[in-house]
């Protein structure tokens, strides 16, 4: 009876060990099922489905520390970076020997351009790995390749960033010489630096080595999409569709794409194709408003980002909003100006760009507050200087506004400086600062501007009938018949085609009106005068004063 019972016993220990095995073989399951959905979801750019899921997932499983680093990374992919800080530091807090949450912070640490934090996360990482595994190695170099700002003013600061990541991948190619993700890496490390060539065989290198790796092709399309080989990106998109019919990013750059090449019917049709794959999602909605803003549909963009707003908190959408709401067709100045000064309160001076502070200097200038408007144009002036992106224009449309206000010598100033920056001859600011020490009475300088543009552009009259006008000012009695050589200049231009005197018909007027009297009064020329009464009758039969000139000349004659 003991031996039964003994055995009795062992036999629901067995039953107990299998249940026990059961329950952790499907609890495995799960996990490598949220893994897998997950991890799904945010290469399609789908976050914060993602998070929701994963959300949901950590009740009942807090201490998955694969589920929070997926949670982290979708974050990051949100640009909430205080969010996937936490999700990363909660997942490396337990003590396990997973590096990836350690990967995570290190690569929050770039977004916030912290190289010493972030080399420091690094190798936490591969303290914790200590087998130095490849998806550890891919994941650090990704990490790297993050840093925030791309312009060609942080190419300086970023390289050090770059110099880390590309360490990584040359350790993942001694590894593991056919890995596809690293080719991709390295294309756009080359990519960020500028050197196109080098990021194009690189990504084609990733295609060889694997040709159904989607990334290859994804970031092979986006460099077409930008050097504008639209037909070229357009192949690699749809070779990513026939991989994978889901994968919504090869649609939105699809969309994009032919909105930058004027198919916008097409644009529309991939954007459609967009939005129905991503759903609810967030970020496809975030994207909706920013692709309508692009398409100059101003008012649906508007109505799309505030939806939106209040679950992102973007700073892009604030910025975005406040551009809307003063290049719309009926601009709001109020409008804008409330949610630019929203935008400043909350962005960080580092994000601010020069764009912010034009828009707010169109805002106040349609509410009138010209000084405001110029004070903003100026910083906007300055910080695209910096970032070595000059916008002279900005110049010249400081010089509009003090025309408008009939403000001659401050249009001066700023055109002159506008026309520093120009390194090609501009006709109109030049005809417009030409006109302005006209106005001014500033002859002298006004037939200095005016002479340039002579030997700029000599075959067209408007030069020389204001280098005309200019001496008739500095000679009024015409005695020394200063404006004269440039009169007949005029005339010389035109000469005896109908479609010229129809086109410059009148400072053809103005220039045998001049000429006339000259030769009447001054030299008391009649015959040279006639010529001139009788041009201006011909085309101007009405005209009182040449016919009065041409009687006078004929009965001295």
């Amino acid at each position: 009876m003991k031996y039964l019972g003994t055995m009795y016993k062992s036999v629901l220990l067995k039953q107990a060990l299998m249940a026990l095995t059961l329950v952790l073989y499907f609890g495995q399951l799960e996990a490598q099922a949220i893994y897998g959905k997950a991890a799904k979801l945010i290469a399609n750019e789908k976050y914060s489905t993602a998070v929701a899921a994963l959300n949901t997932y950590l009740i009942n499983e807090p201490k998955d520390e694969k589920a929070e680093y997926l949670l982290g990374k979708a974050y990051l992919g949100m640009e909430k970076y205080g969010a996937a800080r936490a999700a990363f530091k909660s997942g490396a807090g337990h003590g396990s020997r997973y590096p990836m949450n350690h990967v995570g912070l290190g690569a929050v640490a770039v977004k916030n351009k912290n190289y010493e934090e972030a080399k420091e996360r690094m190798t936490k990482a591969i303290e914790v790995d200590r087998k130095n595994s490849i998806a550890t190695l891919l994941g650090i170099a990704e990490g790297w390749l993050g840093y925030p700002d791309k312009g060609r003013k942080s190419k300086k600061a970023m390289m050090p960033y770059l110099k880390e990541a590309e360490l990584y991948l040359y350790k993942v190619q001694k590894l593991d010489p056919q890995n596809a993700a690293s080719f991709v890496m390295l294309g756009e490390l080359y990519d960020l630096q500028g050197v196109k060539e080098l990021a194009e065989s690189n990504y084609e290198a990733a295609i060889a080595r694997d040709p159904k790796y989607i990334r290859g092709y994804f970031r092979l399309g986006q460099l077409y999409k930008e050097q504008e080989k639209y037909n070229e990106a357009a192949d690699k998109f749809r070779k990513i569709i026939e991989l994978d019919a889901e994968y919504a990013p090869a649609f939105r750059e699809m969309s994009e794409m032919w909105f930058l090449a004027k198919k916008y019917t097409k644009a529309n049709e991939m954007m459609d194709q967009y939005l129905q794959l991503m759903g609810n999602d967030l970020g496809a909605r975030l994207r909706k408003g920013v692709f309508e803003y692009l398409g100059e549909q101003y008012d649906k963009a508007i109505v799309t980002m505030e939806e939106v707003l209040p679950d992102t908190n973007s700073i892009l959408l604030l910025r975005l909003i406040g551009y809307s709401y003063v290049k719309k067709e009926t601009p709001d100045p109020d409008k804008s100006i409330e949610w630019l000064n929203r935008y400043f309160k909350t962005a960080q001076p580092i994000s601010y760009i020069a764009s912010d502070y034009e828009n707010m200097a169109k805002a106040l200038e349609l509410k009138g507050d010209k000084e405001g408007a110029v004070v903003q144009y100026e910083k906007a002036m300055k910080m695209s200087e910096e970032a070595g992106e000059p916008k002279p224009e900005i110049l010249s449309n400081i010089a509009d506004m003090y025309k408008a206000d009939k403000n001659y010598e401050k249009q001066a100033e700023y055109l002159e400086r506008f026309l520093h920056t120009q390194k090609s001859y501009r006709l109109k600011q030049s005809f417009g600062l030409g006109l302005a020490y006209f106005q001014l009475k500033n002859y002298t300088r006004s037939d200095s501007v005016f002479q340039v543009m002579t030997e700029a552009k000599p075959d067209i009259t408007i030069g020389w009938a204001w280098r005309a006008k200019n001496n008739s000012q500095l000679d009024p009695g015409s005695k020394e018949g200063l404006a004269k050589p440039y009169y007949e200049k005029v005339l010389e231009i035109v000469g005896e085609d109908p479609e010229l005197i129809a086109k410059f018909k009148r400072d053809y007027i103005t220039a045998n009106k001049y000429l006339g009297a000259y030769y009447t009064l001054v030299t008391e020329e009649y015959a040279k005068a006639i010529p001139h009464w009788e041009k201006i009758l011909t085309l101007k039969p009405e005209d009182e004063g040449a016919t009065n000139g041409l009687n006078y000349c004929k009965d001295k004659g």
